[in-house]
């Protein structure tokens, strides 16, 4: 809030902190995770920190949406050697590099990472979020436009603006508060598919249509359609705007369930997942084990009653159970016809992962 009460009105009034460099216990975390971290322990930690997530990688490619942002929020990977090239330098990694249970990958597939062998082959988060004394965003403006928009999309609130100009303020700001160029940002808005109720062009000027879709093929995929994904539109952009503030993307997939994400196919069986053989993103953090010693009546009946309609009355504590503002995982469908991954794999996995019976 600004002086008056009146909402931010710019990014002049962004909320955050920033990490201390002078002192070692105030330090931005992801500083250490980069800097003390040696060639080999960075190659055991692939899958981690600081290496981006295929899932963001496909929105904002150069080969797909060429977002303006990404020289910010992304340092290319290396290309590898010369006898092995990656040959995608903004390659983000997926959460499991394994496959559904009877998935036969189609003939002449190859695998992206097939000559990815170690961390610097991968895109890895941006410079500015590494730095010792790196801002931390609490709230900020991109923000409240994207809030805007999908709350006046849905009609909830009455705005003085359409939910089309909510969402392009929202870009406007997410930009800007990088210090991109107005003319990058404006060619970016009207991209195919970032453009309000465009679909997405994979025939456009330097885009990739398999760049599109996950390294499988496509069970999840960063296209988008005309009028009836607007509000897909407001959410990506809104999930973008949030790199750096991890806890509130987290908040925002599972209020929305709107952005696919392949689910992790290495799940583990005593995890509470889908037959120990794919899982979502956890929906929650279970209670600490001190937690339950010392006050065991109460943590039990919080899992019990008040875990969003928890009809089964399951004893456990578990990750997958959502919450009371969370939306209900879609399932994983069948991939899109024509796909590699519908060739490979084409029928839908059942949807055990939610915490109910349905009604």
């Amino acid at each position: 809030m600004q002086k008056g009460g009146l909402l931010i009105s710019n990014n002049t009034g962004n909320f955050y902190m920033t990490f201390d460099n002078n002192d070692l216990n105030t330090r931005n975390p992801l500083f250490f995770i980069v800097d003390q971290m040696t060639p080999a322990e960075k190659k055991k930690q692939l899958g981690n920190l600081p290496v981006l997530h295929e899932s963001l990688m496909m929105w904002i490619k150069p080969a797909t949406c060429n977002d303006p942002v990404l020289s910010v929020y992304v340092k290319e990977g290396n290309g590898g050697t010369k006898a092995r090239p990656v040959k995608d330098k903004y390659l983000g990694r997926p959460n499991s590099m394994g496959a559904p249970t009877d998935y036969r990958y189609p003939d002449g597939w190859v695998s992206p990472y097939a000559n990815v062998d170690d961390y610097p082959n991968y895109a890895t988060i941006g410079k500015p979020f590494l730095a010792s004394d790196a801002k931390y965003y609490f709230f900020s403006y991109p923000e409240l436009c994207f809030i805007r928009a999908e709350a006046k999309l849905k009609g909830y609130w009455n705005g003085s603006k359409s939910a089309e100009e909510y969402y392009y303020d929202g870009i406007d700001a997410r930009c800007l508060k990088y210090g991109v160029a107005q003319t990058k940002i404006d060619a970016y808005k009207n991209f195919p598919g970032i453009k309000w109720s465009t679909p997405t062009d994979t025939l456009s000027s330097g885009v990739v249509s398999s760049q599109f879709r996950d390294f499988l093929g496509g069970f999840t995929n960063s296209f988008l359609g005309g009028e009836e994904d607007n509000l897909k539109r407001i959410i990506v952009q809104h999930w973008i705007s949030l790199f750096g503030q991890n806890i509130d993307a987290w908040i925002l997939i599972r209020r929305t369930k709107i952005i696919p994400f392949k689910p992790n196919f290495n799940a583990i069986q005593s995890d509470g997942y889908v037959n120990g053989t794919w899982a979502y993103i956890p929906e929650r953090m279970t209670y600490p084990q001190r937690e339950r010693n010392i006050n065991r009546d109460e943590t039990q009946e919080a899992i019990l009653n008040y875990l969003y309609d928890n009809t089964l009355h399951d004893v456990q504590d578990r990750v997958t159970f959502r919450l009371i503002f969370a939306a209900d995982n879609p399932g994983l469908p069948a991939p899109p016809e024509g796909t590699p991954a519908y060739t490979a794999f084409p029928y839908p996995l059942p949807n055990q992962a939610i915490n109910r019976i349905n009604k």
